[in-house]
């Protein structure tokens, strides 16, 4: 009978400094639905034994703290489990892997804010899973050759088609997350259209090529004079661009991969829009209600340039380095 009292004192005691040290561990959690209720009682039975007020209050204090412990770490537990809820991401991640692939996290969110051409003030957080963005380079990096006519605008148009079909269903997040945005601040058709690009706009710009940065510090231009002032450059990427998909866990990227993205994204939300290729640059082409200044014509409608990788320009304004390109149009929203 003695061996018993000692063990169970023991044993008691193991238990209490478990709750003290380490009251969040999976051990305790498993055990507390049986020792919350022992420990609450002597609470209980200590207070009526003391009957002083201070101490009541003191006791009534960690019986409260370790209630709210308690629902912080289901709450936790909770949010964590469910991976389809949008409302629950809360992670912030920081990182600088391209690779989604190597990425243990399970969700990324970017906080991010942005102005308008029209100085319009915005904030979101944008939240992609790594898995989804590992599907999307893998299927970037394997998917076949397109069969094209050998034009520039041929092939990349129908690049661009396959990386837009299979990214489309793991953007919902993104989607919900512009939809909430021209929901709270009642925006008109082109201020809705102008708050998404300007976002975009906003992410930092990053050269992507097929090959050796070495090798495209070769190819005079543009890539000459960005490699000369130390712009950052990511080699062997296919296409030399990544999918609407990557380009949202990554946060960086150059000119085709943020018109791809914002094709992907207005054509979701019924805008006319299209994707301008020239020998040297990548434009979005969007149809607009009142709009004026530089465009292409495509069945009689009229699309209007819009620069991606520079922040306040509004749509009809082409740069003036890219005036004398010879512009096609890739790809069109049926």
């Amino acid at each position: 009978m003695g061996k018993i009292i000692k063990w169970t004192f023991r044993i008691f005691l193991i238990v209490l400094a478990i709750r003290i040290f380490a009251p969040e561990s999976t051990i305790y959690q498993t055990i507390a639905p049986i020792t919350e209720p022992i420990f609450e009682g002597i609470l209980e039975s200590l207070l009526k034994i003391i009957n002083d007020d201070n101490t009541k209050n003191a006791v009534q204090e960690i019986k409260n703290e370790r209630k709210n412990q308690i629902e912080i770490v289901e709450e936790t537990a909770e949010n964590q489990g469910n991976d389809n809820s949008f409302e629950d991401y809360s992670q912030v991640q920081e990182f600088d892997a391209v690779l989604p692939c190597q990425s243990r996290i399970q969700h990324v969110t970017h906080l991010h804010e942005w102005n308008t051409a029209s100085n319009n003030y915005f904030r979101a957080k944008f939240t992609i899973l790594p898995r989804e963005a590992c599907e999307s380079e893998n299927y970037r990096e394997q998917m076949p050759e397109p069969i094209s006519d050998g034009s520039t605008k041929d092939y990349y148009g129908k690049v661009y088609l396959q990386l837009i079909r299979e990214c489309r269903p793991k953007l919902d997040r993104i989607i919900r997350t512009y939809e909430k945005i021209g929901q709270k601040y009642k925006l008109n058709y082109y201020q809705f259209a102008e708050m998404i690009v300007a976002s975009v706009q906003e992410i930092p710009y990053v050269l992507l090529h097929p090959e050796s940065c070495y090798k495209a510090k070769q190819w005079g231009g543009f890539m000459s004079s960005y490699h000369e002032k130390g712009g950052e450059c990511l080699p062997d990427i296919r296409f030399g661009l990544t999918s609407p998909t990557e380009f949202f866990y990554n946060f960086k990227g150059d000119c085709d991969t943020r018109t791809v993205f914002l094709y992907t994204i207005l054509a979701h939300f019924g805008y006319n829009v299209a994707i301008f290729v020239s020998n040297t640059h990548c434009l979005l082409g969007i149809h607009l209600p009142n709009a004026y200044g530089d465009y292409l014509t495509y069945k009689g409608k009229k699309y209007f340039f819009w620069e991606t990788t520079a922040k306040g320009f509004p749509p009809g304004v082409l740069p003036n380095e890219f005036k004398n390109d010879f512009w096609n149009i890739a790809l069109v929203k049926p």
